[in-house]
């Protein structure tokens, strides 16, 4: 659906043109149901208009990156150059074992990228589970394992309306 194209006041059109009152009437809650869903789809296939769907270029692994298929397409020229006889064997190779470590290298580039969100991810939550915690000092367990600020205790009334993600540990702090 192109919720962008919407035409609302045939929709409220269409579904006020209807008197509820009398057509309800005399029926049981599933009955009235039905046909309100009935009568509501039928004015949403009038009014929001379908998109088409989107090419290709969405469903592309993640590690395929723009860089990328303009070398996979060069490899793609050269293999027809290769057949047609205007590029020797090894011109061909040559491009091929490019294109191949250049997929390697984003593959491991992606898999690096999500080792360390996932670690950044550990680490935000341990940090704000410790500040969110007890009251009182209470010690940092993501990392040094020293004393740190509790929630309202030593803070002044401006770092008490603070979040509990915010007020954290006081050795992160220096």
């Amino acid at each position: 659906m192109d919720l962008r194209r919407v035409s609302f006041d045939l929709f409220k059109e269409l579904l006020g043109g209807i008197p509820w009152a009398r057509a309800l009437e005399g029926r049981e809650v599933q009955e009235c149901w039905s046909l309100f869903k009935c009568h509501f789809l039928q004015a949403q296939e009038q009014c929001i208009p379908l998109r088409k769907k989107s090419s290709k270029g969405g469903r592309r692994p993640a590690w395929l990156n723009k860089e990328l298929l303009v070398e996979l397409r060069w490899k793609r020229k050269a293999h027809g150059m290769w057949k047609e006889g205007q590029a020797t064997w090894e011109e061909y190779r040559n491009v091929v074992r490019a294109c191949r470590d250049a997929m390697r290298k984003a593959k491991a580039h992606l898999e690096l990228k999500l080792a360390r969100d996932v670690k950044k991810k550990r680490r935000a939550s341990s940090i704000t589970s410790a500040a969110k915690g007890r009251l009182g000092t209470m010690s940092c367990a993501a990392c040094c394992r020293q004393p740190c600020f509790g929630r309202g205790v030593g803070l002044d009334d401006a770092q008490r309306s603070l979040p509990a993600p915010i007020i954290l540990c006081f050795c992160h702090s220096v």
